[in-house]
């Protein structure tokens, strides 16, 4: 079945889903992105045969994978980007790379984040944080990092 890493046709339709044929994004582009977020061994998927590229996905790291999801939203260069819980698997220069690629481009990020151990790295991109008590009183604070 399709799911979100694992979507049928070729690498660039993979990069581009649900708008596959999409002609906006040049296959420039896609390189790029995966060359810089280090995702290169994705540029030579196409010459792999039909069982080595289902092999390959299915191998793929919860990581890469939450890596390619990424890299779709930014190949898209949206206004505002919400990123829920999906830094969890990625190593922190992968973080620094996602953050400093949406502030080049412009894009202004909301991230959800429950692990106490990306706080610091996660703050170091972002202005402000809201914290939200999940003591069932409603309660919630914002403060300028």
């Amino acid at each position: 079945g399709c799911w979100c890493y694992d979507i049928y046709g070729i690498c660039k339709e993979k990069f581009l889903y649900p708008e596959v044929g999409c002609t906006s994004i040049s296959d420039e582009a896609v390189i790029e992105i995966l060359s810089e977020c280090g995702l290169g061994k994705l540029i030579h998927f196409e010459e792999l045969n039909d069982s080595k590229q289902e092999a390959f996905w299915l191998n793929l790291s919860d990581g890469e994978k939450q890596l390619i999801a990424l890299c779709r939203a930014v190949l898209k260069k949206p206004k505002l980007l919400f990123i829920d819980e999906a830094l969890s698997n990625l190593s922190q220069d992968r973080i620094h790379w996602l953050f400093n690629k949406l502030e080049a481009l412009s894009i202004t990020a909301v991230t959800i984040s429950h692990r106490a151990d990306h706080d610091a790295l996660i703050q170091q991109h972002h202005h402000k944080k809201l914290t939200l008590f999940g003591d069932g009183s409603g309660r919630w604070t914002v403060e300028r990092i």
